[in-house]
C-alpha cells in the first residue's frame, strides 16, 4: 500500500485500502494512480514532495509502484513519465 498511516489531524481514516484526507481516495491500480498523480502534480503541487506530504503518501512506495509500470519522476517537468 502506498499510503502511510499517521496519527493526528490528517491521514487517519482508513477506507478500503486507501487513506483519505478531505475525502480524497488514492487509487491503488498503478495506471489509474499514474493519471491521478500527474493530474495532481500539474494542477495543484509544485513538486512530488509537496504532493506526498499533503496527501500523506510515502514517496518511496509511490515511486516503486509507478516504476513497476515503467514510470519515474521527472523533476524538470514535475511529472512521472
Amino acid at each position: 500500500m502506498i499510503v502511510k498511516r499517521l496519527t493526528g489531524r490528517y491521514c487517519t481514516d482508513f477506507w478500503y485500502g486507501y487513506e483519505r484526507r478531505n475525502s480524497m481516495k488514492i487509487p491503488n491500480d498503478p495506471v489509474i494512480l499514474l493519471s491521478f498523480i500527474n493530474t495532481k502534480l500539474r494542477d495543484d503541487y509544485p513538486d512530488v514532495d509537496e504532493l506526498c506530504s499533503s496527501l500523506c503518501i510515502n514517496r518511496e512506495e509511490l515511486e516503486s509502484k509507478l516504476a513497476q509500470i515503467g514510470y519515474s519522476y521527472d523533476k524538470e517537468n514535475n511529472r512521472f513519465k
